[in-house]
């Protein structure tokens, strides 16, 4: 009994946790914009979802991106810097692998439609990303630093 009790208490405890959650993407009404493990309308999905997704996600993460550039390379941390960067590859990979997912299997043909030409806008944009110098440097940068040569455990 006095188990059960710890553990409904512990439970309880936890589950009104303050810590910050990533904002890895957009709130909003767009189905595909979701927070991390929200349930995905996509009953309520249309055509314009998808390209909505798909001009937001990229504007997320130019914002995302400008972040992490304007960030000192003295002031940069594994938080500011290394983790910032994950979480623009989590809200990009998230959004377009749903609007991949969905130009294969999407019963709808204008949103398998739309998710095709969002497919190849998407594909072109992470190119871009992932050749970016300045974020490659800023990455660099902090890959010199004190900080990061010292990191342990799932940091390093």
């Amino acid at each position: 009994m006095k188990q059960t009790l710890l553990l409904i208490i512990l439970v309880l405890t936890l589950s009104c946790s303050t810590e910050k959650k990533s904002d890895s993407t957009i709130a909003s009404d767009n189905p595909l914009l979701t927070q991390f493990n929200d349930v995905i309308d996509f009953a309520a999905l249309t055509g314009d979802d998808v390209t909505d997704a798909t001009t937001r996600i990229q504007s997320q993460v130019d914002k995302m991106v400008a972040d992490i550039l304007a960030i000192d390379t003295a002031d940069r941390t594994f938080d500011n810097t290394m983790l910032a960067l994950d979480d623009i590859y989590a809200a990009y990979g998230f959004v377009g692998s749903t609007i991949y997912l969905m130009s294969a299997t999407h019963p709808d043909s204008l949103i398998r439609s739309n998710a095709q030409a969002a497919n190849a806008i998407l594909s072109q944009y992470g190119n871009k990303l992932s050749l970016n110098e300045d974020l490659y440097k800023a990455i660099k940068n902090y890959s010199l630093s004190d900080e990061a040569k010292g990191l342990t455990g799932y940091k390093a």
